[in-house]
């Protein structure tokens, strides 16, 4: 009776460590995704101007990343002649056209077999690349 409730024990400590073990390996693995996206996304944000569009890369640790990058407001027309027009930005150039960008950074890792994904998401103004 002892030696089965050791046994039951030792089985229990067992896949006790087996989880913890799938749990860190979890947890670092969205930790160096995070790393990775907030770093893109800074890389991102202090940019003077953006262009619509998909961009792709990979990260020094090996994540594959995509930022997405989409306006929202602008002060060019849009189809049907409206404008909406956010204060300018004047520099020594003159007046430059403004946008209100969207901005979604996400890293891709594999977590026990399975690709999963992380993503960030940021609005700012920036000027217009032609």
């Amino acid at each position: 009776m002892a030696l089965a409730l050791a046994g039951l024990a030792v089985a229990a400590v067992l896949g006790l460590m087996t989880s913890q073990a799938a749990t860190r390996a979890q947890a670092r693995g969205r930790l160096q995704a995070l790393a990775a996206a907030r770093q893109i996304m800074d890389q991102w944000l202090i940019r003077p101007s953006l262009r619509p569009g998909t961009y792709r890369g990979r990260s020094p640790e090996g994540l594959a990343w995509r930022v997405r990058v989409s306006t929202l407001a602008s002060t060019r027309p849009w189809r049907g002649g409206r404008t909406f027009r956010p204060p300018a930005f004047v520099s020594r150039r003159g007046t430059q056209e403004l946008a209100l960008m969207a901005l979604e950074v996400c890293c891709t890792y594999r977590l026990a077999g399975n690709q999963r994904r992380l993503c960030l998401h940021s609005r700012r103004l920036a000027r217009l690349e032609k």
